[in-house]
């Protein structure tokens, strides 16, 4: 898949890692669908003063489970007092300026470190992941991602990259696998189409990919994914005649090479 489509997806997909930044002071923690503040918290001790702070600060009420990708930004200043989790926020801040720069080694250093505070935190492990992926480590963002995954299983952007990491590192039937699960569980399952569809076309099994493909098409027909969904339908289909004439090519060699020792026999005598 190229990565111009992966980017295409949404705003945020495959580029969480940047993350969205804020003046100095402020730290913008993205939620993943079905986690809450108050889950947040007790991952970081789970004081009672803390899930307040928490829950002033999102203005939101802490066991209200956040929808994907809803942002809660926090002052610092409000957070001096919680030693651990302003430790982990500033290490996420400063990897995600890290990146922004281009430097993934140091980025990925700084995240490793907080996922290491809080590793059962979802959001923490879908930024490890995606700052994987964008440096073009598969196998590793597949890994991270499969936490995030276990952690956050309805959230469909989770999902979604972590299908392409896990497609990109060579797992097209894993891929497959989540993207299917998530399909029979959301019915506002729609970028998953396309993604779907391409990991399948790009695994050869184009009936499937191209089934997909019109699907998403059905539902989302304009836009820049769109042109990418019609220009896999077009190259599946071309692929898939070269395939079927490469077979009969081989399937034509064979039956001449089977023949070609009983006319060098000659007649029975």
């Amino acid at each position: 898949m190229k990565r111009a489509t992966a980017i295409a997806l949404s705003a945020t997909l495959c580029t969480v890692a940047c993350g969205p930044q804020r003046p100095a002071g402020y730290f913008v923690y993205e939620g993943r669908r079905g986690d809450s503040v108050a889950a947040l918290s007790a991952r970081f001790g789970g004081d009672e003063r803390l899930t307040k702070t928490l829950a002033r600060e999102a203005g939101r009420d802490a066991a209200k489970p956040f929808d994907a990708g809803e942002r809660v930004t926090v002052q610092l200043e409000s957070l001096k007092k919680h030693r651990e989790i302003l430790e982990t926020f500033a290490l996420v801040y400063e990897a995600r300026g890290l990146r922004a720069r281009g430097d993934y080694a140091g980025a990925l250093e700084a995240l490793k470190a907080a996922s290491a505070a809080a590793p059962d935190d979802p959001a923490l492990a879908f930024e490890l992941g995606a700052t994987y992926y964008e440096a073009g480590d598969y196998a590793r963002a597949a890994a991270s991602l499969a936490t995030a995954h276990s952690l956050a299983p309805d959230d469909e952007e989770v999902t979604l990259t972590f299908a392409l990491a896990t497609a990109e590192a060579g797992d097209a039937e894993g891929a497959v696998a989540a993207l299917e699960e998530l399909a029979a569980a959301r019915a506002d399952f729609r970028y998953g189409l396309y993604v779907l569809g391409e990991v399948q076309l790009k695994s050869g099994d184009y009936a499937a990919g191209r089934h997909h493909l019109f699907e998403y098409l059905k539902r989302n027909d304009e836009g820049v994914v769109a042109a990418y969904a019609r220009e896999g339908v077009k190259a599946s289909a071309r692929a898939e005649m070269e395939a079927a004439a490469r077979a009969l090519e081989e399937a034509a060699g064979a039956e001449e090479e089977e023949a070609t020792p009983a006319r060098e026999a000659g007649p029975a005598e």
